[in-house]
């Protein structure tokens, strides 16, 4: 139990600096872009890191818009502008 815990804690440590290394220019993208992977560095979520930006693009849209319903992301996305959606698709379209 205390060995995974110590894995997930340096997995999210690196997960922060990778954030802040490629969006340290932009503060607004930093906050964004931990919020997303607080939930998404779980195996258990989906993962975002990746994946094409036109569908990343997509489905925040949709979830943003009221389109698509999701226990949760339809009700987040609404906090986030178009502006930021396509920042934080661009960035995670990026990540590897």
């Amino acid at each position: 139990m205390y060995t995974n815990l110590i894995k997930i804690s340096s997995f999210t440590i690196l997960l922060s600096i990778n954030t802040f290394c490629l969006a340290e220019n932009n503060p607004n993208l930093q906050h964004n872009a931990l919020a997303c992977m607080s939930c998404h560095s779980s195996p258990a979520m989906p993962q975002i890191k990746g994946m094409p930006k036109n569908i990343l693009t997509d489905k925040m849209q949709s979830y943003s818009k009221d389109l698509k319903k999701d226990t949760i992301m339809h009700q987040l996305l609404k906090g986030y502008s178009d502006k930021d959606i396509e920042e934080l698709a661009t960035y995670f379209s990026e990540v590897k």
